[in-house]
């Protein structure tokens, strides 16, 4: 039987894969309407989520043999909406805000409860980083057509997303400048 922990490792990946697929679809729609600074921010945003994504299978290193199997019959599937730039930005605002206020919480007392070091680490990362990407796409929808060329940086340990060259220590995981990569 699947404990807390688990089931939320698996409902993790799935959104964190979903939303990799939907911000890279969500910056294709915004630069075909030339928003070319906001389709860099979704660019960036889905590197991170790919990041996470990662975190998350590592994670299960602490699960069990019978998680492992299930794992491998399931699928993520994309099933998103495509609207303009200003509905995307909205709708990744609000995932992103859900997953910082009432999912993540969630996982991380799961994970402190039952005593997964790992994933209690991985789950409290992503959710400074969602809180993150909730107020890149906030500064951007209310910029929308105003947004100024800008690169966007993204912590290959975290998922962190600079907008501007990092200069110091990543601010969630302190990894070093040397691991933000560059996404354009």
């Amino acid at each position: 039987m699947f404990i807390r922990t688990e089931r939320n490792i698996l409902k993790a990946y799935k959104g964190e894969a979903r939303s990799k697929g939907a911000y890279l679809l969500f910056a294709r729609q915004a630069e075909s309407e030339g928003h070319y600074q906001v389709a860099r921010l979704f660019r960036a945003a889905a590197f991170s989520e790919g990041v996470h994504a990662q975190w998350l299978l590592r994670s299960l290193r602490e699960t069990s043999q019978m998680t492992n199997a299930a794992w491998e019959g399931q699928r993520c599937v994309l099933a998103v909406r495509n609207g303009d730039t200003v509905e995307n930005l909205k709708n990744a605002i609000g995932g992103e805000t859900i997953e910082f206020v009432s999912m993540f919480p969630e996982m991380i007392r799961d994970a402190a409860q039952e005593g997964w070091e790992f994933a209690h680490e991985c789950f409290t990362c992503l959710n400074l980083v969602e809180l993150v990407h909730v107020g890149l796409f906030s500064s951007a929808l209310e910029r929308i057509g105003r947004n100024p060329p800008a690169p966007y940086y993204v912590c290959e340990s975290c998922g962190n997303v600079l907008e501007g060259k990092p200069g110091d220590l990543c601010t969630i995981c302190e990894a070093p400048p040397v691991l933000f990569q560059l996404v354009d």
